[in-house]
């Protein structure tokens, strides 16, 4: 990912210092709880280049039908004038003729009259209110429709961002699909390495954690009981790795056109925002500084979601396809901060599109883990960039985007002792590993410019 470095310098002060709100959890089962549209735009639904049969899609058909239906608040202009040329035309001879009406009795008028058409219409509006009272009492409730549909995914991949599994667009060229990362061998080697404290010889204790745990699962009702009661258990000790629960991503550029909703982890772990040359932060702040509070972690590069029993685990799936993105376009961009001296050559690409003249090196550096409650599964993935395809996705507005691939690199049932120590201690090396890439990217980065 390309840098900024003609922005100016942030002030002596640094980031504007806000108190941070008390941490909240989703609620929901599919869908946020943070405030959002009922719908998204109609640029989002142009822009699709496949529709999917969903509950938002019939919602925005149903708005321009109702749109298309009402008719012009004003006649044409051209109308008006061929409707003022007739009745010229016809006032110039005379008339309508009216010799049928000579003669014709005019009907007294009651003065009553005028009261009693009053009253019935008054009637008549009264009951037809009551009506539609009824009929919305009779009606079931309708379930929010979550943002995660099939066109949420079909978005993300018009945009570069492609879920596990995906096969390639057309025209991909000779790349084999799915992509999966140069280092798979070495990420699937750290989740397995041996922790001590997860060895056989802490077997009681590990016995007593995994009876609480299933304890725990078995009682969580919703996401946010997971949220708050499962994921401290599988992480394990926090304290020493900053971290953030339920924290809406509010001040990354948007990778999807600004036409979906923002990324809301259940938990992410990064570094602290001072870990960061104020250079490099400053100019990169609207790519690894999720949001405005000066205490949030920066250089989000590992991400947990959760489901409760009653979760839809496409949606789930969804949600970190969406949270590793943003995380691998941070960890690119400050591999690439301040590397010009070594692309002079490539100064005119870099201006017209600075994805493609980045430099990629086929690693992912960025973990994401799933859990649903209702399995006890834990699935864990990895998500890497590579450079753009002008030929695959370039609509003339924008440029190519650079892709993102989300690979699956363990699966844990862990309904039994073994499932979740073989879970958790993969976990909780995803984490040791993401701070160790984390800390080398903004390590080499602060050298640049110091």
């Amino acid at each position: 990912m390309a840098t900024r470095q003609n922005l100016k310098r942030p002030p002596a002060a640094g980031f504007p210092s806000e108190e941070r709100p008390d941490k909240k959890v989703r609620g929901s089962e599919d869908a946020d709880n943070f405030t959002q549209p009922s719908n998204f735009s109609p640029q989002f639904w142009d822009d699709l280049s496949r529709v999917w049969l969903t509950p938002r899609a019939l919602r925005e058909l149903d708005r321009r039908n109702d749109a298309a239906a009402q008719p012009a608040a004003n006649p044409p202009a051209a109308l008006l004038a061929v409707r003022g040329k007739s009745l010229d035309q016809f006032a110039r001879h005379g008339g309508p003729n009216l010799c049928h009406l000579r003669g014709y009795w005019q009907v007294p008028k009651d003065d009553d009259d005028d009261d009693d058409a009053a009253a019935v219409e008054m009637f008549a509006k009264r009951r037809l209110a009551e009506l539609q009272k009824e009929a919305e009492a009779a009606a079931p409730e309708t379930k929010k429709a979550s943002p995660y549909d099939d066109n949420f995914e079909q978005h993300l991949k018009d945009y570069g961002i492609y879920p596990e599994g995906h096969r390639g667009p057309a025209g991909g060229g000779d790349r084999c699909w799915p992509l999966e990362p140069r280092n798979m061998e070495e990420l699937r080697s750290q989740l397995s390495a041996r922790r001590p404290s997860l060895s056989p010889s802490s077997s009681p204790s590990l016995e007593r954690a995994f009876e609480e745990f299933r304890r725990r699962n078995h009682d969580a009702v919703s996401e946010a009981s997971v949220v708050a009661n499962l994921i401290p258990a599988i992480t394990g000790s926090a304290s020493r790795i900053p971290n953030e629960f339920s924290l809406k991503f509010t001040s990354l550029a948007s990778m999807t056109g600004e036409r979906t909703v923002a990324p809301q982890p259940d938990y992410y772990e990064g570094a602290r925002l001072d870990a960061v040359d104020s250079s490099v932060s400053w100019d990169l702040r609207d790519i690894i500084v999720p949001t405005k509070h000066a205490r949030a972690p920066a250089v989000p590069n590992l991400f947990v979601e959760v489901k409760g029993p009653k979760g839809r685990l496409d949606v789930l799936s969804r949600q970190v396809c969406h949270d590793g993105a943003y995380g691998a376009r941070a960890m690119n961009s400050l591999q690439n901060y301040c590397r010009e001296e070594d692309h002079q050559d490539e100064d005119e690409d870099r201006d017209q599109n600075p994805e493609a003249a980045a430099f990629y090196d086929g690693n992912a550096y960025v973990y994401s883990a799933a859990y649903h409650s209702r399995d006890q599964n834990l699935v864990l993935y990895a998500h890497h960039p590579t450079a753009p395809r002008p030929a695959v996705r370039d609509d003339g507005d924008r440029p190519a985007p650079a892709e993102y691939h989300m690979n699956e690199i363990g699966t844990y049932l862990m309904k039994n002792l073994r499932g979740f120590i073989e879970g958790v201690t993969a976990l909780r090396n995803a984490r040791d590993a993401a701070r160790r890439y984390r800390d080398d990217f903004i390590g080499a980065a602060n050298a640049r410019v110091r």
